[in-house]
């Protein structure tokens, strides 16, 4: 249950201590190319990454515990019930939100008021219209879904999703200042609330409605709390331009995002007619335990945007921001997936009982995807600052198709394991992302990369080896810590951070 996206991100967070807007102020758009201007956003946006992955593990520690006890209780059957609504509910929730958080912190000067109103007023409309959309279309649906529970428990959560989008504008308006001590807060606490609510009722055997009423409750302290600790007090005003401006931003920035929720329906649709509601269980296990261990990538994604935002034009600086950032990502995501996975096949039965045996192969395949995606999130986020969306929409086109079409070949015959499959030929969409950013912005290097790529692969896709021989998955791992440019790489990743957090002022 990820804050933006019930059970599965948004695509995708948070943090404790970074520099706020009074200790530092956001850096008008005309230093961006000055030295030292650059040099103090590298080290505000360093500083803030560590916060954020900070804050994130230990909110990822909070979520591991709560999906430990929920789904040990619950069991494939019962969470694949909620996940499955849940996933429809999620791609219904991002056509009401339209990227509006994103277009707030695009800004280059500080949003008015006025505009924030608008955007709040302007959320409230497609919350509350998609949401009725959604409850209407489910009656029609209920002909071809053989699950009456599913639906009713879809037709209850569509009314979230007010609650979950209209957060945006009091976030946009933290985060544009790197605020990430409130973010921390905010998020935190919300994670006690979520578990707080629902390991109770499923421990009183509520089954998919736990998670149903600690959705509800974590939501609505998100909402509540951003708009406190904000000091946003937002009222109903309309501008037709600004609705006008937000719908146009909304259609191709949030387009790569319906997209792929349009691509998550093959999960309750490919693997649900194969495998029933325990496949679904199986796969939204797998993309939970994925997405809690690698807590990085949505610290990652939200602030990348908000400082990739900030850089000009200057390419030395952009190569150099985009090299640096993707060993940073491809670690920070890397590491304790590899050492998650190679210890699934005694952590998942030991944690969350043997029931869920079957979703280990389905997870060592979603952590290689993972893994291999990291660095390309940074381009994304490039792509995203720069206003040019649409090359992010072709490239989730060009991936949720090759999910749906091998997805539909492969998952009669493999199972779960077929869905992971399918998932990994989807990395070909980085081709295209890699080819834009060089071609249009600029020119980047990944050899810094490789040694990583070649150490952590094998140690992810260890599950799919019986002991012993799978410690020879272990021999790439000797060899490049034996490789001097590999140790030279890891000890100017440990410097830059540290100088950053060592130089940066204390918020």
């Amino acid at each position: 249950m990820e804050r933006r996206g019930y059970d599965r991100p948004k695509g995708p967070s948070r943090s404790h201590g970074a520099v706020t807007a009074s200790d530092q102020g956001p850096e008008p758009a005309g230093e961006a190319g000055n030295p030292a201007a650059f040099g103090s956003l590298r080290r505000l946006t360093v500083r803030g990454g560590a916060y954020l992955t900070a804050r994130e593990g230990i909110g990822g520690l909070i979520r591991l515990g709560g999906v430990t006890i929920v789904i040990r209780v619950l069991g494939p059957s019962s969470y694949g019930v909620y996940s499955g609504a849940a996933i429809f509910v999620a791609l219904a929730a991002g056509v009401a939100q339209g990227g509006t958080e994103v277009f707030l912190i695009r800004q280059q000067s500080e949003p008015s008021d006025e505009l924030y109103h608008v955007a709040f007023t302007y959320l409230l409309v497609t919350s509350l219209a998609v949401a009725l959309a959604a409850f209407g279309l489910s009656f029609a649906a209920g002909t071809f879904v053989h699950s009456e529970q599913a639906l009713v428990v879809f037709r209850v959560l569509v009314f979230s999703i007010p609650v979950n989008v209209m957060w945006a504008p009091a976030q946009a308006h933290i985060e544009r200042r790197f605020d990430y001590r409130k973010m921390g807060l905010i998020e935190l606490s919300g994670d006690v609330v979520l578990y707080a609510v629902s390991v109770p009722l499923a421990l009183m055997h509520f089954g998919a409605w736990s998670l149903v009423a600690g959705f509800f409750a974590w939501q609505t302290w998100l909402l509540l709390a951003s708009l406190v600790l904000s000091g946003l007090r937002p009222r109903l005003r309309w501008s037709s331009s600004i609705a006008r401006s937000l719908l146009g931003h909304g259609t191709s920035y949030a387009a790569s995002g319906w997209i792929g929720g349009i691509g998550a329906l093959t999960i309750p649709i490919v693997v649900g007619i194969y495998r029933g509601a325990a496949g679904i269980g199986f796969v939204s296990f797998a993309l939970r335990l994925v997405d809690t261990i690698a807590f990085a990538q949505r610290g990652a994604w939200r602030l990348g945007l908000v400082s990739m935002s900030r850089v000009g034009d200057d390419r030395s600086r952009l190569k150099r921001g985009l090299e640096e950032g993707s060993i940073l990502q491809l670690l920070a995501v890397g590491v304790p997936i590899a050492l998650v996975s190679a210890n699934a096949r005694w952590i998942v039965p030991t944690l969350f009982g043997r029931s869920w045996l079957p979703a280990i192969s389905v997870f060592a395949i979603l952590s290689l995807v993972t893994f291999l995606r990291a660095p390309a999130l940074i381009q994304s986020t490039l792509l995203y600052s720069r206003g040019r969306n649409m090359p992010n929409v072709t490239a989730t086109i060009i991936g949720q198709g090759c999910i749906a079409a091998t997805a539909i070949v492969l998952v009669p015959h493999f199972g779960v394991t077929g869905y992971g499959v399918a998932t990994a030929c989807s990395l070909v969409s980085l081709l295209y992302i890699q080819w834009v950013v060089r071609r249009e912005i600029v020119r980047f290097s990944y050899r810094r990369l490789w040694p990583f790529v070649f150490t952590l692969s094998p140690i992810i896709v260890m599950p799919f080896v019986p002991m012993p021989w799978a410690l020879i998955m272990l021999a790439p791992l000797i060899v490049t810590f034996a490789l001097p440019g590999s140790r030279d790489s890891l000890r100017h990743t440990y410097d830059l951070v540290r100088l950053a957090l060592l130089k940066a002022p204390h918020g």
